[in-house]
C-alpha cells in the first residue's frame, strides 16, 4: 500500500483514500490541480477586498492611481537574484501577474528571500503583483494549463515538482511576502513576511 501526505494535516495517508481518516480533507481530486490555484485565487481577492475598503477612505476619489516615489536603490550584486519572466498578465485594479523562472542553484531559504527583495524593488509601482516562481522553465510555461487542469500525469508531477514558490505584494495594506515550497508543490511550504 502506497502512502501519501495529506496536504491538510500532514499526516501520512493511504494513496486509495478518497479522504483523510484524521482530518476528513479530500484527497483524490480526479486530477484537479485547484489546489493551488484556488489558494492563490483567494489571496488574490482578499487583496482586491482589501483595495476596496481602504479606497474607500480616500478623500481624492481616484484611487486607481499607484502612489509615485522614487524606485528603492539598487541591491548590492551579492544580493541579486537573476529571473526571467516567462508569462505576464495584468491585474485589473492595477499591477501584474507573472510567472518566473530562477536557476535552481537559488533554491535555498536564504537566496529566496533575496529574491524576494528583487522582486519587491522590481514592482515598487506596481499597486499589485503576484508572482509565480519556478525553477524550470517548462514548467512554468505550463502553469496556465495546470491551473485549468489540461497537464497529464506525468507534465503535472513535472510542473508541482519545480513550482518552488509565490511572492504577493499589495501596496495598499502593506502585504509583502514570500511562500517558499522548496521541495514542489507536494512538499512543506513556508511564507516569510518581509
Amino acid at each position: 500500500m502506497a502512502l501519501t501526505k495529506c496536504k491538510e494535516c500532514g499526516k501520512q495517508v493511504s494513496t486509495k483514500a478518497e479522504s483523510c481518516p484524521t482530518c476528513g480533507a479530500k484527497l483524490k481530486n480526479k486530477g484537479n490541480r485547484m489546489g493551488c490555484g484556488c489558494f492563490l485565487v483567494l489571496i488574490f481577492v482578499i487583496g482586491i477586498i482589501g483595495t476596496i475598503f481602504k479606497g474607500g477612505n480616500n478623500k481624492g476619489g481616484n484611487n486607481s492611481t499607484v502612489p509615485t516615489s522614487p524606485p528603492p536603490p539598487a541591491l548590492p550584486a551579492a544580493d541579486q537574484i537573476p529571473y526571467q519572466t516567462v508569462e505576464q498578465w495584468k491585474i485589473p485594479n492595477g499591477g501584474y501577474g507573472r510567472a518566473i523562472v530562477i536557476d535552481p542553484k537559488y533554491k535555498s531559504e536564504k537566496d529566496m528571500k533575496k529574491l524576494a527583495e528583487c522582486l519587491k524593488r522590481d514592482t515598487s509601482q506596481d499597486r499589485n503583483a503576484f508572482i509565480f516562481i519556478f525553477d524550470d522553465k517548462v514548467a512554468a510555461a505550463n502553469r496556465k494549463a495546470a491551473i485549468e487542469d489540461r497537464l497529464g500525469k506525468n507534465e503535472s508531477a513535472h510542473y508541482d515538482a519545480h513550482m518552488i514558490g509565490s511572492y504577493f505584494r499589495n501596496i495598499n495594506t502593506g502585504h509583502h511576502a514570500i511562500t517558499i515550497n522548496l521541495e514542489g508543490v507536494n512538499g512543506p511550504a513556508k511564507e516569510i513576511p518581509q
